[in-house]
């Protein structure tokens, strides 16, 4: 049962008057109601999406792919047939995992396995093969719950251990590059999965890689890596570090500071972020320590914010976005969306965000509440719910295929695209936007129901834990040894 198509949401009166503007309110669409009509309710899309075909209608789908790789020359040809013989050889619901995940985890374009860079090497790799594998069947088991993917899953997943435990154990007969590969699988099958007792163990494995990093063969294979790989995975780390917590990753202040360096200009505004994100992330670590007074974090928390202000202003034109509107209010908020020239630089603002939120965040944590400080007080409010708001109309772009119109998407035309969609990193995206002190409820409510939704219609468990009811506050209060005070620091419990 491959995967067929993406099948409208819409009710069936719109469907059959061909409305693409159904809206999808509950009980009712405002189509229906407005002719007067029954509405029937939406479809199960991701009971849909997968259905049986039969040899005919799967040749019909390939043969626009093979014409077209046949014209750019033989070599593609090849690989095309190897990876679709490679497909047919899956289990059914293997094939329905994979595709599930090559759906709605890949970047934008990837709808075939074997025209995404990052899994290029995927059908001649069974290792790397599993742990993908594992991914797509924990996800859809939670989305269907079928007990038996969900087995198959952790088989899968154990396997994937397995590979990178021998690894370790002997880095001389091992892929570098693969192996890290597998590893950061393993961190996304985590955030699907996500135990009860054990729902930060995604950061498990980002602690295994840094140290992997550390010897010398998967040092120097991190330094080949693209640079734009590089600087996502240190940002990845930081990110980590605020929501997890523990101590400041050594590995990031030895890697940080060499990528910053090697920065070409087009490279040159997301490394300047993460230098700033870097001395944020040192007087982050300095919150819980006695000796350091209020009037020193917010006098540098202050600075770090007017430096994060500038450096907004002074992004290149090909940063910038536009503000779209959109009738889909489920997917965007109240209905506009960012739309970005390069996904690159989507992903990079979406860091600067959260990172700029949770500076101010700090500011008023640390600000006492006087006739003085008001002014400060009110601008760092201003400043959370403008970044709270921009997370929200950005995350539609970040996702994929989850119910958003065509005319929502980015055009295919010039757009850059990181191999994965962003909707892992968009899920504690938005617990800090919809955590964030001062924001509307309409947008904490708005959050929480995007972030249900990742989880149930995507089968990512950790978004459905990463806002638990009840929370407001992203921050939660650090008794310091010796004091009644108490500050602040990251819950992302």
């Amino acid at each position: 049962m491959p995967f067929s198509g993406r099948p409208s949401p819409s009710c069936l009166g719109c469907r059959e008057r061909r409305i693409k503007q159904c809206d999808r309110v509950r009980p009712a669409c405002s189509q229906c109601r407005r002719v007067g009509r029954s509405c029937t309710g939406y479809r199960d899309v991701d009971a849909l999406i997968f259905r049986d075909e039969n040899a005919r209608t799967r040749r019909r789908a390939l043969k626009p792919l093979r014409d077209q790789d046949a014209s750019a020359g033989g070599g593609r040809e090849v690989a095309l047939l190897r990876a679709d013989s490679d497909m047919r050889l899956l289990s059914p619901v293997e094939d329905q995992a994979l595709r599930f995940f090559f759906t709605h985890f890949a970047s934008i374009r990837s709808e075939h396995v074997h025209s995404s860079l990052f899994f290029s090497g995927l059908a001649d790799n069974p290792s790397l093969h599993d742990a993908v594998l594992s991914v797509g069947l924990a996800a859809m088991a939670n989305v269907t719950g079928e007990k038996a993917a969900m087995t198959l899953a952790q088989h899968k997943y154990a396997s994937s251990v397995g590979v990178v435990r021998r690894a370790v154990q002997d880095p001389t007969k091992a892929s570098p590059h693969q192996t890290i590969q597998i590893i950061l699988m393993l961190s996304l099958f985590e955030m699907v999965s996500c135990p009860e007792h054990a729902i930060d163990a995604w950061a498990v494995h980002l602690d295994g890689v840094a140290a992997l990093f550390a010897q010398t063969g998967f040092g120097w294979s991190f330094r080949q890596t693209e640079y734009k790989i590089q600087l996502q995975f240190c940002y990845l780390l930081i990110l980590k570090y605020f929501l997890v917590g523990g101590p400041l990753p050594v590995q990031l202040l030895i890697w940080g500071p060499r990528v910053i360096s090697l920065a070409s200009a087009q490279e040159l505004p997301a490394a300047r972020l993460l230098d700033i994100f870097l001395r944020f992330a040192r007087l982050y670590s300095l919150l819980g320590d006695t000796a350091v007074e209020k009037r020193a974090v917010v006098d540098r928390a202050i600075a770090l914010d007017a430096e994060l202000e500038v450096w907004e202003s002074s992004l290149p034109p090909e940063w910038s976005f536009t503000l779209q509107q959109s009738m889909d209010r489920a997917h965007t908020y109240e209905g506009t969306y960012h739309l970005y020239h390069d996904m690159w630089a989507a992903r990079i603002l979406n860091h600067y965000r959260w990172g700029r939120l949770l500076v101010n965040e700090i500011i008023l944590a640390y600000t006492t509440v006087t006739i003085a400080s008001s002014a400060t007080r009110h601008r760092a409010l201003e400043t959370i719910r403008r970044m709270a708001v921009d997370l929200c109309a950005g995350a539609a772009t970040q996702m994929k295929h989850v119910d958003v119109d065509c005319s929502i998407r980015p055009p295919a035309i010039g757009m850059r695209e990181p191999p994965l969609s962003g909707v892992f990193m968009l899920i504690f995206q938005l617990a800090v936007a919809g955590r964030a002190s001062g924001v509307p409820q309409t947008l904490r409510a708005w959050v929480r129901a995007l972030l249900d939704r990742l989880g149930y219609s995507l089968g990512i468990r950790r978004a459905l834990e990463v806002f638990p009811a009840g929370s407001s506050s992203i921050l939660r209060p650090l008794q310091r040894p010796g004091q009644e005070t108490t500050e602040w620091r990251w819950n992302g419990k």
